[in-house]
């Protein structure tokens, strides 16, 4: 069926179904609302360089790890600053990543680490 089949037809509330579809056509601009929020509100950032004394922080904090530590990591990614948390596996200095159960995170992106428990 077509618009045109149903052009002058009467609902139960008395308007016809061509006049409801632009009752309605009004809420369509607010279900991109948020989205465009949530893109006006992100602001990129720049990669932070670590003093010296947090980079020795950080690389003795990497030292220190055990595999199966809970971990929250804070990296650099795309603009803006990320936590995660997971089970850390092992640091593969070759390709300089740490490897977390779900995530593999480049060495040089790590802004801190934390241990949270076991």
């Amino acid at each position: 069926m077509t618009g045109e089949a149903f052009a002058g037809k009467r609902g139960i509330d008395g308007v016809e179904r061509g006049e409801r579809a632009k009752l309605f056509s009004s809420f369509e601009a607010l279900s991109e609302r948020p989205a465009y929020l949530t893109r006006a509100e992100f602001r990129t950032v720049g990669l932070v360089e670590l003093s010296e004394e947090a980079a020795e922080e950080l690389n003795r904090m990497l030292v220190d790890l055990v595999p199966g530590d809970l971990l929250s990591v804070t990296y650099f990614r795309g603009g803006e600053y990320l936590t995660r948390r997971g089970r850390f596996l092992r640091i593969d200095l070759p390709f300089r990543r740490l490897y977390l159960e779900d995530a593999a995170l480049p060495l040089d992106d790590l802004y801190a680490v934390k241990t949270v428990g076991l």
